[in-house]
């Protein structure tokens, strides 16, 4: 019996760290999103409301706003063709094409929209390298760092 609540109370110390890390670098990306925002003119707070960031980013950066659909579109008409069709059927194949094409095209999307942010903010494609693969290093620097908004690119 002791093994067991071991067990359990290992996977909950587990669970708990990993919460806890989730949460202060959700917090720490969130902080740097609310000050890039403020630097770019926008409210701070936009950067908090999940979705409709998007859509500020993309005001920020300069692009259309069918960026946002598109790649929401996507989202959802994954969740809905998952929910529709099973795994062993024989439309899946196809299916299951047509939604990785689209998880490739909002996937590209969303470093456009990465780069323009870099790109607002006079930096360069290693910068937002650096915001993609190491975003909790590279989102402080934009946010606390002299970058500056530039109104054109």
């Amino acid at each position: 019996m002791e093994t067991f609540v071991e067990l359990i109370a290992t996977y909950l110390l587990i669970v708990i760290i990993a919460g806890t890390i989730a949460f202060v670098a959700w917090l720490l990306i969130s902080i740097c999103q609310w000050i890039i925002f403020q630097k770019a003119g926008q409210s701070g707070w936009k950067a908090l409301i999940p979705v409709y960031n998007t859509f500020v980013m993309l005001h920020i950066i300069r692009r259309p706003l069918w960026w946002g659909y598109l790649i929401y579109g996507i989202s959802i008409m994954q969740v809905v063709l998952s929910m529709l069709f099973d795994a062993g059927d024989s439309n899946t194949t196809l299916l299951q094409i047509i939604t990785n094409i689209a998880t490739l095209v909002a996937f590209v999307y969303s470093i456009r929209i990465t780069h323009g942010l870099s790109r607002s903010f006079g930096r360069g494609a290693g910068f937002t390298l650096g915001l993609l693969f190491i975003p909790y290093i590279f989102y402080p620097i934009l946010a606390f760092g002299a970058s500056t908004y530039r109104t054109t690119q």
